[in-house]
């Protein structure tokens, strides 16, 4: 997921930082920045293989395994999701706005459900 701080002060782009990078580190996960590119937008690099996909093709889960697998990681990324929306709304000054990078252009996170941010389609990696 890519997401882009921009902030009219340095304290209200380092408070949404500081959120950001606590709130993933509950996750288990590290944020990292990435330099934007001159349209605004993370730079285009290689595809990556998804290795749960390969691993679930060579092993031939079955589909009933598979579909509740797919539904319990659902349920917690929707829950990270609704999580990640009440943060933001929380920390926003009026001067900072977090936007959620798609193929479709930046989009207002406060502004989307948790289930319109999880069926927006994953961005390339730019750092892969």
């Amino acid at each position: 997921m890519i997401i882009r701080i921009e902030s009219a002060t340095d304290d209200g782009l380092a408070s949404a930082k500081s959120s950001l990078d606590k709130l993933v580190g509950a996750w288990g996960y590290q944020t990292r920045e990435t330099p934007l590119s001159a349209e605004g937008s993370a730079p285009e690099d290689k595809k990556a293989v998804d290795p749960v996909a390969v691993a679930a093709l060579i092993v031939s889960i079955p589909s009933a395994a598979l579909a509740v697998t797919d539904l319990a990681d659902r349920i917690l990324k929707r829950r990270r999701a609704q999580e990640l929306i009440d943060e933001i709304k929380r920390e926003l000054d009026g001067k900072t706005t977090l936007e959620l990078i798609t193929d479709d252009g930046p989009r207002d996170i406060t502004e989307l459900s948790p289930d319109q941010v999880l069926d927006i389609p994953k961005p390339e990696d730019p750092l892969a």
